[in-house]
């Protein structure tokens, strides 16, 4: 947007009738031609301050919205959460509509904070289905908006099953970026349910109440580049929800120290798994379909370093992010070839609950953003 533009004024073109007449009448008094100019000055620059002001509020502040996800291709089901993400700039509340097509097919909220950055909404079972939805967000002061990118479609199941984890490999789907190592595994250690398998799981739980749960997540060090290039490597993860928080929860992440396998079990979805895979008691349990305890040594909610690695106030924040340079470098400097950590609140014993999205649920929703991951920062 352009802004208001100068213009300048011939005097001698101006006629005595009009409005920058030579002369005001005020009653029977005259007012002298100079004095007739400054008092047009003053509006005029009345005026143009109130333009000016008012373009500020609108535009010179900066202030945005930019949807992160819904942004196109996506799949919701029928019934199911799903996520929208934004980042604002400016902006106090938004509002957020369901468009379908041009028109609005559902106001997801009316008003919910813009520093909130997310917002999750369960689908409703009556919503149609169609491949033309699309998402905006808009300031409720408003001014500004932005809405997804590409359409995407809500669906009363996916096209296709999830596929079995461990997933194939190369899958062009898991290419990370560039700088970018995605999880090559993750699960939810379920103290209540201490030999249940979550490791195809579409999200990772964190919480107290009800029972401890714990995230765990690994990653493969074979694409890390050398010790000597790295400056910086952050683990993150991309948050689905937080409850009960308040002001914020702080969560830590800790190295493990034992090797574990990350299994093909869904607790929360009624999926014992089979084979191996990790639970509360075992690193590696040998038979999780039985739901019995198959390991010789007992991990008991996992084996890792007591000190977290780093700390990370969870308040609302589309992610959630730790400093493992330390856990990278000496990981690389011992010349193993994976690294995990173990991701909890700290302390432990604090109420409030967070859930971050995992690889299944990455590939599952279609969006690689959602997808745990290695940042890494070369020099």
């Amino acid at each position: 947007m352009k802004g208001p533009s100068s213009q300048s004024v011939d005097t001698k073109s101006v006629p005595t009738h009009s409005l920058y007449g030579h002369i005001f009448i005020v009653g029977k008094k005259h007012v002298h031609p100079l004095a007739a100019w400054l008092a047009i000055g003053v509006v005029s620059l009345f005026t143009f301050t109130l333009i000016i002001e008012y373009g500020r509020s609108q535009i010179a502040s900066g202030a945005y919205i930019e949807v992160i996800s819904p942004n196109g291709d996506e799949y919701w089901v029928r019934q199911s959460p799903q996520v929208v993400t934004w980042n604002s700039s400016g902006a106090t509340n938004v509002r957020i509509d369901l468009l379908r097509g041009s028109n609005v097919s559902s106001n997801i909220v009316n008003s919910v904070s813009a520093l909130a950055g997310s917002y999750t909404w369960n689908v409703p079972k009556g919503q149609v289905v169609d491949s033309n939805y699309s998402v905006r967000i808009t300031s409720t002061a408003g001014g500004v908006s932005d809405s997804s990118n590409a359409t995407f479609s809500i669906v009363e199941t996916l096209p296709d099953e999830l596929p079995p984890s461990p997933l194939p490999s190369p899958d062009p789907l898991l290419q990370a970026p560039a700088n970018v190592i995605y999880a090559s595994k993750d699960a939810t250690l379920k103290k209540p349910h201490p030999n249940s398998n979550t490791g195809i799981a579409k999200l990772m739980l964190i919480k107290k109440g009800g029972g401890i749960n714990r995230g765990i997540v690994g990653f493969s060090l074979a694409d890390m580049p050398g010790a000597d290039t790295i400056n910086k490597v952050t683990l993150r993860m991309y948050v689905s929800s937080v409850a009960n928080i308040g002001t914020g929860k702080y969560v830590g992440v800790y190295r493990i120290l034992e090797d574990w396998t990350e299994g093909n079990g869904d607790f929360d979805a009624s999926i014992a798994g089979t084979g191996t895979g990790v639970t509360w008691i075992c690193a590696i349990d040998l038979d999780l379909a039985d739901g019995r305890t198959n390991c010789g040594n007992p991990w008991n909610g996992g084996k890792y370093v007591s000190a977290p690695t780093d700390v990370f106030l969870q308040i609302s924040a589309p992610t959630a992010t730790w400093n493992v340079t330390s856990d990278i470098l000496n990981a690389l400097q011992s010349g193993d070839t994976e690294v995990s950590w173990l991701i909890t609140k700290t302390p432990e014993t604090q109420d409030g609950s967070a859930r971050y999205h995992t690889r299944d649920g990455a590939i599952y929703y279609n969006n690689m953003d959602f997808m745990p991951q290695l940042i890494i920062e070369t020099n």
